[in-house]
């Protein structure tokens, strides 16, 4: 177990409020990978099979070449291809600088899910503002 990462998993709003025996399965389900700047981690239209959280860096986000959002320490991406029947990825994340990042594949993602129904929420609080960004407000109210 990396206990003193432990320490630092409570302090990122995903898992804030998340219990020592949650905290450890999170430990657990996860592996932490370093990556350098520019690295493409996730791929518009492209199966998504990975969940990630920030520990320490920063992505972009883009779908059809234009910026939607700039992810840094604390924030999480992926959810919505783990999420979805399509499982297709609806924008392109890149790191903008050197990150360390959780990433979580679609079984240990439902592990996490489980073991925290916290974090189920705050992943959830987040899909529709993101797919309204990606989509437009007006198109999402049709769909």
């Amino acid at each position: 177990m990396r206990t003193n990462y432990l320490r630092s998993l409570a302090d990122l709003d995903l898992f804030a409020g998340c219990a020592g025996r949650q905290l450890r399965v999170i430990d657990s389900s996860s592996t932490i990978v370093d990556v350098e700047p520019g690295r493409t981690l996730c791929r518009e239209g492209e199966i998504g099979s990975e969940f990630f959280g920030i520990v320490a860096g920063a992505v972009t986000v883009r779908r059809d070449g234009r910026v939607l959002a700039a992810l840094s320490n604390g924030d999480w991406f992926g959810e919505i291809a783990l999420s979805s029947g399509s499982r297709r990825r609806i924008a392109t994340v890149e790191t903008a600088v050197p990150s360390r990042l959780l990433v979580f594949n679609g079984r240990e993602f439902r592990q996490l899910i489980d073991a925290c129904p916290l974090v189920e929420h705050r992943v959830a609080e987040t899909v529709f503002p993101r797919l309204a960004a990606c989509f437009g407000s007006r198109r999402m109210a049709l769909a």
